[in-house]
């Protein structure tokens, strides 16, 4: 794994950041995002404004990926997230997946992370192309945040392993919902082709 203490990579934090990144192996094209609530509802506020009321209909590399994935990717229902519904927000290509991520010792991490993260830092935990990452603000590197977030991290790094080969072996469908619900024939379209 790989840790880094330095200036932001993300509007969203204000200040000096904390990213600890590692490989997870089998999770393969699995995409998990869990964020702080707070962060979650500024980013989707950010993302109306941004490209609602100023009616650009297209993102760009500029648009921040946590940004892109409220998009692209369904919620996991704060129904499903039990105890941490009140602090985190959850989306995944596999919403399952992440409810599955989220059980037991993350869970129990998550809710810890009171103890060391900075009131109002943003926390983030991605997995994405075979990678964890976790970022959140940090203003200065003191031990015990430190230790608070390579806790958080070990346990999201086995958490995503573990749900990363459920996926592989097929105990978590494949099957991406979609937004746009099942398809429908066209008036017409019978015998046409």
């Amino acid at each position: 794994w790989r840790l880094e203490w330095g200036a932001p990579q993300r509007h969203f934090v204000t200040g000096p950041e904390l990213r600890v990144r590692a490989d997870v192996a089998a999770a393969g094209d699995l995409q998990m995002l869990l964020m702080t609530l707070p962060l979650m509802t500024l980013l989707e506020q950010q993302m109306f404004e941004e490209f609602t009321e100023g009616t650009q209909t297209r993102m760009d590399h500029g648009t921040p990926e946590e940004m892109r994935w409220l998009v692209l990717y369904p919620k996991v229902p704060q129904a499903e997230m039990a105890a941490l519904h009140d602090s985190f927000g959850a989306l995944s290509s596999l919403p399952r997946a992440a409810q599955r991520w989220l059980e037991g010792p993350l869970s129990q991490q998550l809710e810890a992370s009171s103890a060391w993260l900075t009131d109002g830092q943003p926390l983030v935990l991605v997995v994405q192309r075979g990678r964890l990452t976790l970022r959140c603000g940090q203003p200065r590197p003191e031990v015990a945040a430190l230790q608070g977030a390579l806790r958080l991290f070990d346990v999201a790094r086995m958490a995503a392993r573990r749900v990363g080969d459920e996926v592989a072996q097929g105990a978590i469908s494949r099957d991406r919902p979609s937004r746009w619900g099942a398809p429908h024939a066209m008036p017409g379209a019978e015998g046409s082709g």
